[in-house]
């Protein structure tokens, strides 16, 4: 493992255990949104309103129905 990739890992696992309570409570929120097989829109939606909070620019949902980020 190069220097750059143990910094990297360094600066993921600070984030992790400094946002861990927020990580399990978003977890939660998308467990909670109702998606039974083959009827996950509304999860899709969910996850596709929260993910320019997350940075992302781009956000798409396909007729899956998954959704897309960049």
């Amino acid at each position: 493992m190069t220097t750059i990739d143990q910094q990297l890992l360094t600066q993921l696992r600070t984030y992790y255990q400094a946002h861990l309570e927020d990580i399990i409570a978003e977890n939660i929120a998308v467990c909670e949104v109702a998606a039974p097989p083959f009827q996950e829109l509304e999860r899709a939606r969910y996850v596709a309103r929260r993910l320019p909070e997350a940075g992302a620019e781009s956000v798409s949902i396909d007729e899956t129905p998954n959704g897309y980020a960049q």
